[in-house]
């Protein structure tokens, strides 16, 4: 073989040994990297993807001025008169967003639209623009967390998936972060390939806890402001054997709320376990709010399916009726708005 088949050879090796040691390191995760992925679960949105978006104006007062907002009758679009309740509320809320404190609960029976109602407020720009007037000079950082415990994976409803989902969001936006949260897994990381078998124990449910109290007692003073919106509290896993029960799931999130650097929205039916442990000054009860949301939800019923020689005004008794039964039930006044809707 000639000299210059022989080096030909020699680089097509040493391309091919350049092109696998590549991919290999393609393949290998960054140690921060790797920390999200271990967060990170399936189910982690599924809940919240599930919760459909608000219909038309309800729940929106709570974060919109009431300038805009219209409402339709047989003349046309005419400025609508907001309840004083709506006022007062808006007010509260708005203000515990830009300057509160501590934990904000949402309380409402079940069907009142509490997972509609968080969904929207979580997403909802002014939300963000409130929440950056608390963060003042300091950067804000926001997570939430839907709870649903009729989904497959126990990550749903445990602490376990809890923790996982806070940590996730957070991290995720903030990765410098990571290594003071995770430090002997970046530690480790940066030493060893990534294997499954290798990554998993350093996110045992206990260390995940481990994380979140540095996460939420340490990081505010690199000049964070952690804002948490948890959604269905009540759907969580209450069993006091093992330690999750909703005494101790409220107790905690009191405990995360005393630190001035940190606040919660967190919602949940009535339930004593949560209505006696969150500051009874700082509880907003839904189903008590949703008359006029119920009243405006039948009357754009009504408008979509009457034909046009027919009267709104001449519904607006029965759309009355309803929301007077409703007791601030969503779910229940909106089947029965479907059922009238098929009559008419």
């Amino acid at each position: 073989m000639s000299t210059d088949t022989n080096g030909q050879a020699g680089e097509t090796r040493q391309l091919e040994a350049h092109r696998r040691a590549l991919l290999i390191a393609c393949e290998q995760r960054t140690p921060e990297a790797r920390v999200l992925a271990q967060l990170y679960f399936d189910s982690i949105y599924f809940r919240e993807d599930q919760i459909r978006d608000s219909q038309a104006r309800t729940f929106r007062w709570i974060i919109e001025d009431l300038d805009g907002m219209e409402s339709e009758n047989d003349q046309g679009y005419v400025p609508e008169r907001e309840p004083p309740i709506h006022t007062k509320t808006r007010q509260y809320f708005q203000t515990w967003l830009a300057q509160g404190a501590g934990v904000l609960h949402v309380s409402g029976k079940a069907g009142s639209g509490k997972s509609t109602l968080m969904k929207l407020v979580s997403t909802h720009k002014r939300t963000q623009e409130k929440l950056n007037e608390w963060a003042g000079d300091k950067k804000l950082v926001f997570a939430r967390f839907f709870a649903w415990k009729g989904g497959q994976s126990g990550l749903q409803n445990s602490l376990e998936g809890l923790y996982r989902s806070i940590l996730f969001g957070v991290l995720r936006a903030c990765p410098r972060l990571i290594p003071s949260v995770f430090p002997d897994a970046i530690s480790s990381f940066q030493t060893t390939p990534t294997s499954t078998y290798h990554d998993k124990p350093f996110f045992r449910p206990a260390l995940l806890h481990q994380a979140l109290e540095r996460l939420i007692n340490d990081m505010p003073k690199q000049g964070y402001r952690f804002c948490i919106f948890i959604d269905g509290l009540d759907e969580f896993q209450n069993n006091r054997t093992s330690g999750q029960d909703h005494a101790t799931l409220a107790a905690l999130l009191n405990q995360w709320g005393e630190n001035p650097n940190v606040k919660l929205l967190v919602s949940s039916r009535p339930h004593a376990e949560f209505t006696s442990i969150f500051s009874e000054n700082k509880q907003l009860t839904l189903h008590k709010l949703n008359y006029c949301d119920i009243l405006d939800y039948g009357h754009d019923v009504f408008r979509r399916c009457l034909p046009e020689t027919a009267s709104l005004r001449d519904y607006y008794p029965l759309a009355s009726r309803v929301a007077d039964l409703s007791s601030g039930v969503f779910l229940w006044a909106h089947l029965v708005f479907l059922k009238l809707q098929g009559e008419v």
